[in-house]
């Protein structure tokens, strides 16, 4: 029971990781794109 309860908590630990890598990803590449409009307007 324990150890089904580990597994659980690690899977949703990756699927978090995995979700918070991509935001940060989209973040980064939006954040990018503002600075190239300020730049060329």
């Amino acid at each position: 029971m324990v150890m089904s309860y580990m597994f659980i908590k690690f899977i949703n630990y990756e699927v978090a990781m995995y979700y918070i890598n991509d935001l940060t990803k989209k973040i980064q590449y939006y954040l990018l794109n503002l600075i190239r409009m300020c730049r060329y307007s």
